[in-house]
């Protein structure tokens, strides 16, 4: 699977809220099989992150790869 078609596919997840294989592939438009193969190579470039609820299965959240951006550095840092 090509990088550009990964992110694609990735970018459509939310932020920030963990979510499970059936629901992630109604978000990418996938079927589950194919939506579980996109969700494992997002979790190997670092994309997503997995987690197991009580029951045993496996969640997946969109996490940020760079920060946001933070407040500027106070004027005590200016020389």
């Amino acid at each position: 699977m090509s990088s550009a078609r990964l992110a694609d596919q990735i970018n459509r997840l939310p932020y920030e809220t963990w979510v499970c294989v059936a629901e992630s592939a109604k978000l990418i438009g996938l079927s589950v099989g194919e939506a579980d193969k996109v969700l494992r190579a997002g979790r190997r470039r670092g994309t997503l992150t997995v987690s197991r609820d009580d029951q045993g299965s496996v969640l997946f959240k969109r996490v940020r790869r760079h920060r946001l951006p933070q407040a500027r550095p106070s004027s005590s840092m200016q020389g």
